[in-house]
Parts: C-alpha cells; sequence; structure tokens
C-alpha cells in the first residue's frame, strides 16, 4: 500500500489537505479530494473509486452545518439537513436516503448538556445520565418514542 498527502497553500493555512491518494497491492487506488470556502471549511469530499464518484456536498448558514448532501456518480442518494436553538446546539437532524425521511431529535437539560435523543432511525429513544461534574454516567435505551417513555430496554453505565 503507497500512500500520498497533498496539501493546498491558502491564505488562512499553509495546511490544507487537498488530496489524499492510496494505492493498494491489486493495483485498486482510492483517491479522496477536498474543498474549503474562504473561512476554510470543508465545502465538498469527494472519493474515486473503481469508476464511482461519490460526493458529500457541506452547505453552512453562519458557522453552522445546515445541509450535507450525498451523490453517488453526481446523482444525489440522500441529504441531512439541520436545526440548531438560539445558542447553537442541534436540535434536529433529518436524514433522507432514497426519498425516505427519519428527522432526529434531541433536548437538552438545564445545564445545557444533552440529555435526550429521539432516532427513528435506530428505533431508539436515549436518556443521558451525568454525575455531579458533567460526565455521562449512563445512557439508557427505550423503544423509540417521542412522548413518554416506557421501561428502558438497555442501560449503559460508565
Amino acid at each position: 500500500m503507497h500512500e500520498n498527502f497533498e496539501y493546498a497553500d491558502t491564505p488562512l493555512s499553509t495546511n490544507t489537505l487537498k488530496r489524499v491518494s492510496i494505492s493498494f497491492n491489486d493495483a485498486t487506488t482510492v483517491i479522496i479530494g477536498y474543498n474549503y470556502n474562504a473561512e476554510q471549511k470543508i465545502t465538498q469530499q469527494s472519493v474515486h473509486l473503481d469508476n464511482h464518484i461519490f460526493i458529500k456536498n457541506y452547505a453552512y448558514t453562519g458557522k453552522r452545518i445546515e445541509t450535507i448532501s450525498y451523490q453517488k456518480d453526481l446523482t444525489v442518494v440522500g441529504s441531512e439537513q439541520y436545526t440548531y436553538d438560539e445558542v447553537g446546539r442541534i436540535t434536529s437532524d433529518c436524514c433522507t436516503l432514497e426519498n425516505v425521511s427519519h428527522q432526529t431529535t434531541y433536548a437538552y437539560n438545564a445545564k445545557g448538556q444533552l440529555y435526550r435523543e429521539n432516532n427513528p432511525l435506530l428505533d431508539k429513544t436515549f436518556i443521558f445520565c451525568y454525575d455531579d461534574i458533567g460526565n455521562i454516567s449512563s445512557i439508557e435505551a427505550y423503544d423509540y418514542t417521542t412522548g413518554e417513555l416506557g421501561t428502558p430496554i438497555s442501560i449503559q453505565s460508565f
């Protein structure tokens, strides 16, 4: 295997990754390219593999990612759209794949810590519990609901 890294010199950075080429012993080569906007935020990642191109495009509103779209061979195959609350925390992530959408929602406690994730794609609702110094102490998993919780189906303690 052989790897090659290319960097671009820009006004804001001299170490901006532009391209990675990885050649394998079986003659397969993967080329990963990166494009950035004037603020050095990534706007596109492309992967060339076996005569296919996979593209991930990023759109921003201010400093926040608003939308990520996914393409295969220049055809859009999916997207993610994010919404935020007034202090910049993600409140929802709408994922669309093959014209089917799933919206994951997030809720925060009075300390601003992630408290609840309602994830229809995983068919689970997660409750995050914290210790006195703000570390996650456990994650409780429930059957998916946006309403009242039933009995946890699993609890992972840390």
